[in-house]
């Protein structure tokens, strides 16, 4: 017969009944070795978290989203009617700077156990900064441009709809706004594409939907962003044309992006962190992600736009046979989550990538035909700063 199990506890010890033969004195002691077990285990165990956006009703937050981009053109070649003008064009230096910020506020007016039924987003800035350097043998030029949005100073209000299961957008009380434009907008701001499924504890990975990463190209939708310095100069050119191109396109892009990008982004669960008094979730991300994109259609319309606007006394036909972009990103990121507040409070990336571009254009002027084609291939970095108070 084997002998019992020796107790850890000594003698006297208050855990051990004085009197063991006793049954009710032994539930005692059971109960109580079993607790202390139990305590043990949970100890050693890291705590789960639940990573969920979950505002407060009448809270307020402001978010500001600040993108800047640099690239360089590492390497081309250009034919023209099937002759090699590479040689002839020589060495041609392109660098570009941009910077795109956009600022809302965002009034929770109606959260109902934990889901927001209706959000009034105001549009405090949307704004755009570029440069573009150009350096050839022949001469160096420089050429800066800017762009904003209708929708600067506008209120909208996002709404849950229960039959439609989809939020709708209405311009607030007292506003006016175009059809148009409230079509293109999403409510989507908010970096929760980025939240794991379930609870997580110390360490858990997982892999962030693609739908997560279109929330970040593109936040809050179309925000009808166009040009209002250094647009083209032509005769009989309409600027508004030139906006709808823009606006086009946008759409157009993102219709498309979930067909154009392959990869993933995998995030990890890298444990807290205690800013300012206040307890934070920290998410680490690795990007890796591949784009092949068809253009040509989208190219096709913005040139059709373009000849129907430019007055041309011989008649034209362009083609954009080839518009093909080929690219990798690379890079990281830290996502801080406020956990009472239940929103995203900051969030920063940074990548490298590197494109190659191929363009074929056939023209057909009067009784004359032409063809131009050209290889580019770019590098450059880019980052996202997102801030939320």
């Amino acid at each position: 017969m084997m002998a019992p199990l020796a107790s850890p506890l000594r003698a006297g010890s208050p855990l051990r009944d004085p009197n063991p033969t006793d049954p009710e004195g032994a539930f005692v002691q059971t109960d109580a070795i079993l607790a202390l077990c139990t305590f043990a285990l949970l100890a050693g165990q890291p705590a789960s978290s639940e990573l969920v956006f979950q505002p407060a009703e009448g809270s307020s937050l402001t978010r500001q989203f600040v993108y800047t981009t640099e690239m360089a053109l590492d390497d081309m070649s250009i034919e023209v009617d099937g002759e090699d003008m590479t040689p002839m064009i020589g060495d041609v230096g392109m660098e570009i700077e941009n910077t795109m910020t956009y600022v809302v506020t965002d009034d929770f007016v109606e959260v109902d156990d934990g889901k927001v039924i209706q959000l009034q987003r105001t549009f405090d800035e949307l704004a755009g900064e570029s440069e573009v350097q150009v350096d050839a043998a022949v001469a160096s030029e420089s050429t800066e441009a800017t762009s904003s949005s209708e929708l600067v100073g506008a209120s909208v209000l996002f709404t849950w709809d229960e039959d439609l299961e989809e939020y709708t957008v209405s311009a607030a009380e007292d506003g006016d706004i175009e059809q148009d434009l409230l079509d293109g907008l999403d409510m989507g701001m908010d970096l929760s594409g980025l939240l794991p499924p379930d609870d997580v504890e110390e360490g858990d990975q997982w892999e962030v939907e693609l739908a997560g990463l279109f929330g970040l190209i593109m936040p809050g939708g179309n925000l009808a962003m166009t040009p209002d310095q250094g647009m083209p100069e032509l005769d009989g050119f309409d600027p508004e044309v030139f906006s709808d191109m823009i606006a086009e396109y946008q759409n157009r892009a993102l219709e498309l992006m979930e067909e154009w990008v392959d990869g993933s982004i995998d995030a990890t669960f890298a444990g807290l962190r205690e800013v300012d008094g206040r307890e934070l979730a920290v998410i680490t991300l690795d990007i890796d992600l591949e784009i092949e994109a068809d253009l040509a259609s989208i190219a096709q319309s913005a040139v059709d736009a373009l000849l129907s606007q430019v007055d041309i006394p011989v008649p034209v036909t362009v083609s954009v046979d080839v518009a093909q972009v080929a690219g990798e990103t690379s890079g990281e990121g830290e996502l801080l989550w406020d956990l009472e507040g239940g929103f995203g409070r900051a969030l920063e990336l940074s990548v490298d990538y590197e494109m190659a571009m191929d363009l074929e254009i056939s023209a057909d002027l009067d009784s004359e035909s032409h063809s131009f084609g050209g290889e580019f291939e770019f590098s450059g970095i880019g980052e996202l700063d997102v801030t939320s108070e």
